[in-house]
């Protein structure tokens, strides 16, 4: 179980992951990185195009053109975690987004974000956020605009 503080930090490690990526798009602009940093945004890049997806640490290794140790120890450098964590986090996030934002069921929403089975989504997602998916959206729900017949 994360705490606080080790939520706050896997935010703040996301948000540098996002900026890398985000430099990815403006190489121009983008101050020159070493190859280590080129092998973390492309392994991020591929987790996050492919998140939804069975994927593995040899795919994701394969990604950066590096072997499997290789990408342990990058993740390890610039992440403090392993792919595996990073992948299972960001699929996490990407249901956690979901649940307050849209009215898909729990269920599809499970199976957007690259989660086969309910029970390990359910727990994983409690472990992170402290409640189960349900509980989670009946808290955080964010209420859905709806236009009225009058407005049409």
């Amino acid at each position: 179980m994360l705490s606080r503080l080790d939520h706050a930090c896997y935010q703040a490690k996301l948000a540098v992951a996002f900026l890398f990526i985000q430099m990815l798009d403006y190489p121009a602009e983008a101050p020159v990185l070493s190859r280590h940093e080129y092998w973390f945004m492309a392994m991020v890049q591929y987790i996050e195009k492919n998140f939804m997806l069975e994927i593995n640490l040899n795919e994701i290794a394969a990604s950066a053109s590096i072997s499997p140790s290789t990408a342990l120890r990058c993740f390890n450098e610039f992440a403090h975690t392993t792919p595996y964590r990073y992948l299972i986090e960001f699929r996490l996030h990407c249901a956690q987004k979901l649940l307050t934002t849209s009215d898909l069921p729990i269920t599809e929403i499970m199976k957007r974000c690259g989660f086969n089975q309910p029970s390990r989504f359910g727990q994983a997602f409690k472990s992170l956020y402290k409640k189960t998916p349900r509980a989670y959206r009946d808290a955080h729900r964010i209420p859905q605009k709806r236009s009225s017949p009058s407005s049409i």
